[in-house]
């Protein structure tokens, strides 16, 4: 209590927990009567001197703004129509003639002729595609499968299809077997896409065996509709 006089510090005291040997409230055991010695000193620093209560400041009534004199309005003289009399009459409506049915007649429209497609030339396909089984066991099998392009050309964008009844794919490299039924395509990855002429790219794959027919067959390498050779 000393200390905070004499530096004139700001405090806090949490007062209401009892005065137990560890956290030295101001209260006794009995949570109920004040402990008077630590009330007087803490009575020395209450209330904190220099801290009064600044007046609240009176409140401005401020008187609404009179409303300015409106400006008479002025009635704006009506004009008055005039009647005719009955001496002057009004010309005579004429009635606008009906087009004949041949002036109304819509011209026919001619239709114009809508261009032939280009025809694309279809491109012979110059991958061979061959299979064999490396491996067979009693519940499954391997398949090594082998494209060779053929032609004289770099190929680009081919796939490869065959058609595989009962057995499951487990396990494949080289290539992304999407399976569609018993009809399985390949897509090559990016590294292969390209087949240089007379290059082989070697893909296969390990199948579960679901019944007897498991072997693939029909296999098929060829360019896919949007796939091309470079030039």
């Amino acid at each position: 209590v000393d200390f905070i006089r004499q530096n004139n510090l700001s405090f806090a005291y949490w007062s209401w927990n009892p005065n137990s040997s560890d956290t030295g409230g101001i209260l006794v055991d009995d949570w109920r009567s004040v402990e008077q010695p630590k009330q007087q000193l803490l009575s020395q620093l209450l209330p904190v001197p220099g801290l009064q209560p600044s007046p609240s400041p009176n409140p401005i009534v401020t008187s609404p703004p009179s409303r300015s004199a409106e400006p008479p309005r002025r009635e704006s003289a009506v004009p008055t129509q005039t009647v005719p009399s009955q001496r002057e009459s009004l010309p005579p409506r004429r009635e606008a003639a009906a087009p004949s049915p041949r002036e109304a007649a819509v011209p026919s429209r001619k239709e114009a002729a809508l261009p032939t497609p280009p025809q694309i030339a279809q491109q012979s396909n110059p991958l061979q595609a061959e299979m064999k089984i490396q491996s067979d066991w009693q519940t499954g099998f391997c398949v090594e499968m082998r494209v060779k392009n053929g032609g004289d050309r770099p190929t680009r964008r081919w796939q490869l299809t065959f058609q595989m009844n009962q057995a499951a794919i487990n396990n494949s490299w080289n290539g992304t077997f999407i399976p569609q039924g018993s009809r399985y395509t390949v897509e090559p990855p990016e590294w292969a896409q390209v087949i240089q002429p007379n290059q082989t790219v070697n893909l296969g794959f390990c199948a579960t065996k679901l019944g007897q027919d498991y072997r693939p067959k029909g296999v098929l390498a060829s360019l896919r509709p949007d796939a091309g050779t470079f030039r």
